[in-house]
């Protein structure tokens, strides 16, 4: 056997000897390829979506308009800062040369259709509102020459809408808002059969004088045409704002003859409307859809309904909710058909595109294409944020986009994805597992957690008062083991010296040890304790509590961050009385002791009554982010107002505190991401009504978005946590209830844009019950685990349960993080001491230097919300530190290349 080895050993050298040169250039290869992952990974996972084509390549670019004609080619049209118009065409991958075009519609903005005879048809309305058609063989579109002329097909119109049927007939209907005694006000159809070279007299469909209200900006009318049984069926939608009401009618012959006026959505005697707009049709045959949307709030958020009919519209389904886990208002719906069998719905929220696939009966679930949002232009790595994103199929089973940059590049680009198979977009749902029992107690359940150790293990941790033998138990730290796909028993494994345990705060470290801060709730006192989390189910292996170094034995509120080399990181607050504020201690020895505490805000000279719940957390770069609260003293010591500062040196030096909110809080965090970026959120109470808000800053805080409201209408949040999972992304878990009484956890995932929302989990629909503490974690393969305590009433009596459920995340990809710089560790490690420092507060660029005089910050308003939450400065140096690391890389891998030739030739 090891002479077998030996000679194979010697065959291989020998060959590697006489390839000496490839395996050279092998090496260099395979180390080059792994450079250039830094460069291509953003682009290669842009879920499907082709690499982005700059088709305009000049900058000062906007307003793209594009058709595809009868023979599949591309004609792509856009206004020019110094050009006016400028034209390209292509089948896709190969365009021309763009070139400046006059084009009859001069400097207004047409719509454009192609028709069956390899015609383009635009359609536009002047200032005056009339509208005009010209048109122009495809082959000619962008000569001026090849158009033949303008006509005039309507005065007065605010808005229109055309399609061409399976027989070339042209198909067009416009709102008219001058109202006349022979022409009144209303929607009027006419059709062209002769490619659009003449045109029936219009055909009034519906009149009323309410629509002279209505211009160019808010008037909505959507027309479509279908085949069936040999007859074209044309429907026509259309708004009626001032009367509240979205309506349809239908033609079932071609447009000869018209049904009556369906109102979709409007008032009636018994009910109440809630202003629909912006109805949208989509027949085909039998099978028709409508879309629209209601209730619009403070120009932000609405409601989006979906109705169908499987006869034509004779009869019509219940109307149903559609994105209604998401927040924002669905915009600029564009139906896609790809068949009897799949039609897309192109959706815009909040500036992200989501594609929801219709199979006749049913949506999938709304798809975010992230790659239309931003992207890296590859010839200056920079940032595009692609935008008046414009779809077009193209093929059978293709999508494109055609849109502008409007991050400052001024640039006109077009992608391109396959659609797939229908069963693609319906894959079989993700389904939370059935809620399971780990306790059950008549006494409440608080402080819940769940920990996902370094080998991936789970557990789950809560307060709860022990049953005594006599008198009354003392409120301890439980804990449950998910252990062969069962939870264990719960068990108390911590208690406080003196009183009970009151707000614990948990982390596991990278050597798995699982510690807990908590105040005792006689003393004052900060302690805490840790276990291996191999062993954290016995009481026995956790340490003895220890206590924190305080200045007064009064602490508050104690939050623990866990830095990457396994250092402690602990704040807390003295709310009240002399030396009150917010104070930060570390240990770098697994808490057997504690550094002096710093004091890192000072409330007693801000004349503060009352300062608690810290919160801090720490980005990817090592900077530091801490929320607190001003609270009221009363019954409830309630907090009041929400207040933020960073530090960039590890805690010696803290920006001013900024203010956040000034509102009633009943819940406060802030957690980074894997891009850098920081959140906070808060549950917080206006006008009777709780919300959780959340923001988010792109820029260290520096800057930060406007506030969103993340609580769906008519939902009241009682909990919620975040997660982060084995990529980096937040996952928000959210426990409300509906207005029904429903009791639900919802989840959404930051997509690096906005939330995506992810499937509800139904706990109980007992109007009775409610959810007092929520927690989460997420394995290393995608297992979110949510554990919350649930009250209700059973008899006479108030039962608290605590329950767990699970499911698997589908899109878990591990993300590496690359460390920029040392986490600052703490030195001179001390016993507990009531010795105090004050860490300085300065409103600019951090200094080397640590004052121990006591600091007044100064308290600000928050700066105003950047114009993106993404700013370019930071996506550029990104990718500058990306090309520079590339250059490295590249050229150790031809130093390498060339150690490798020398050795193989000596």
């Amino acid at each position: 056997m090891k002479e077998t080895t030996r000679s194979t050993l010697a065959y291989t050298y020998w060959r590697l000897r006489s390839h000496r040169l490839s395996w050279a250039l092998l090496v260099a290869v395979l180390l080059a390829s792994i450079a250039s992952q830094g460069l291509v990974s953003a682009q290669s996972s842009r879920g499907g979506w082709e690499t982005p084509i700059n088709l305009s390549k000049s900058g000062g670019a906007k307003d793209p308009l594009a058709v595809v004609d009868a023979n599949g080619q591309f004609h792509v049209i856009w206004k020019d800062e110094f050009a006016d118009w400028v034209y390209t065409s292509g089948e896709g991958s190969d365009w021309s040369v763009p070139t400046a075009a006059a084009f009859i519609f001069e400097d207004r903005v047409p719509r454009l259709f192609a028709d069956a005879a390899g015609n383009i048809h635009a359609f536009w309305i002047d200032e005056e509102g009339v509208l005009f058609h010209g048109w122009a063989p495809a082959s000619s579109f962008g000569s001026p020459s090849g158009w033949a002329g303008t006509q005039v097909l309507a005065a007065a119109a605010a808005a229109y809408d055309l399609a061409v049927d399976s027989r070339g007939v042209m198909h067009l209907a416009y709102v008219r808002n001058l109202n006349t005694s022979d022409f009144p006000a209303g929607v009027y159809y006419l059709s062209s059969s002769t490619n659009g070279a003449s045109w029936s007299m219009p055909v009034g469909l519906y009149r009323s004088a309410y629509m002279r209200t209505l211009t160019e900006e808010n008037a909505s009318l959507d027309l479509a045409v279908t085949d069936t049984d040999g007859e074209q069926h044309v429907y026509v939608a259309w708004d009626n704002p001032i009367q509240k009401r979205v309506l349809l009618i239908a033609s079932l012959d071609g447009g000869r003859n018209w049904g009556d006026v369906y109102q979709v959505d409007g008032p009636s005697p018994t009910t109440v409307t809630t202003n629909p707009f912006r109805l949208k049709v989509n027949p085909q045959g039998d099978e028709v859809l409508l879309v629209w949307n209601s209730g619009l709030q403070s120009g932000f958020d609405c409601t989006q309904y979906y109705q169908s009919s499987s006869d034509g519209g004779a009869t019509w389904s219940e109307r149903r909710v559609m994105f209604e886990n998401y927040v924002g208002c669905p915009q600029d719906n564009q139906f896609i058909p790809f068949g009897d069998d799949l039609t897309l719905l192109f959706t815009n929220i909040q500036e992200e595109i989501f594609l929801s696939a219709w199979d006749g009966k049913r949506w999938s679930l709304p798809q975010p294409q992230g790659a239309l949002f931003s992207f890296t232009n590859p010839d200056t790595f920079s940032s595009v944020d692609f935008r008046c994103r414009q779809p077009l199929k193209g093929g059978a089973d293709r999508l494109w986009v055609v849109g502008c940059d409007q991050a400052g590049g001024g640039d006109i680009w077009v992608t391109s994805r396959q659609i797939g198979s229908t069963d693609a977009w319906f894959p079989p749902p993700t389904a939370w597992s059935d809620l399971r029992e780990i306790s059950t107690a008549e006494v409440p359940i608080g402080s819940v957690e769940v920990l996902v150790d370094v080998h991936g293990g789970l557990h789950a941790l809560w307060t709860q008062r022990e049953i005594a033998t006599e008198g009354v138990g003392k409120i301890k730290l439980f804990y449950s083991r998910l252990e062969d796909q069962e939870w264990t028993e719960g068990v108390a494994v911590v208690n406080s010296p003196s009183g009970e345990i009151a707000s614990p705060a948990l982390a596991i470290d990278p050597d798995n040890r699982l510690f807990v801060l908590w105040r005792d709730s006689q003393t004052g006192e900060i302690y805490n304790s840790w276990s291996s989390a191999d062993l954290a189910i016995s009481p026995f292996e956790w340490t003895a509590p220890k206590g924190l170094p305080m200045p007064y034995p009064v602490g508050s509120a104690p939050d623990l961050l866990i830095q990457p080399n396994g250092d402690l990181m602990a704040v807390y607050a003295i709310p009240v009385n002399e030396g009150r504020g917010i104070y930060m201690t570390g240990s770098s020895n697994h808490g057997e002791t504690w550094s002096t505490p710093v004091q890192i805000f000072d409330a007693a000279s801000s004349e503060w009554v009352m300062v608690d719940h810290p919160r801090i957390a720490q980005s990817e770069n090592g900077a530091l982010h801490l929320l607190w609260t001003r609270s009221q003293l009363g019954e409830q010591n309630k907090p009041v107002a929400l207040y933020y500062s960073s530090s960039t040196d590890g805690g010696k030096n803290w920006s001013e505190a900024q203010l956040v909110v000034e509102q009633p809080l009943n819940w406060l965090e802030i957690e980074s991401d894997e891009q850098q970026g920081i959140h906070r959120m808060w549950l917080g109470e206006k006008d009777t009504q709780t919300s959780l808000w959340h923001q988010f800053s792109s820029d260290g805080g520096s800057t930060w978005s406007q506030p969103a409201n993340m609580t769906r209408f008519g939902e009241t949040p009682a909990a919620a946590t975040l997660v982060r999972d084995a990529g980096g992304r937040l996952n928000l878990l959210q426990a409300v209830t509906d207005s029904s009484g429903k009791v639900m956890i919802s989840h959404s995932i930051w997509r690096g844009e906005r939330w995506s929302p992810e499937q509800d989990l139904t706990v109980s629909e007992a109007v009775d019950e409610r959810i007092e503490s929520l927690g989460a974690g997420i394995s290393p393969d995608g297992s979110l685990v949510v554990a919350f305590s649930l009250q209700g009433q059973k008899g006479q009596q108030m039962i608290h349960t605590l329950l767990v459920a699970e499911r698997q995340l589908a899109d878990i990809e591990p993300v590496p993080v690359l460390t920029i710089s040392p986490t600052p560790s703490f030195g001179g490690e001390v016993e507990p001491t009531s010795a105090l420092a004050v860490a300085t507060v300065t409103p600019g660029s951090p200094s080397t230097t640590m004052s121990v005089t006591p600091q007044t910050p100064t308290v600000t308003s928050p700066p105003p919300a950047p114009t993106s939450l993404f700013s370019l400065g930071s996506r550029l140096s990104g990718n500058v530190v990306g090309g520079l690391l590339a250059m490295l890389v590249v050229i150790v891998t031809a130093g390498l290349a060339f150690m490798v030739i020398r050795r193989m030739n000596r």
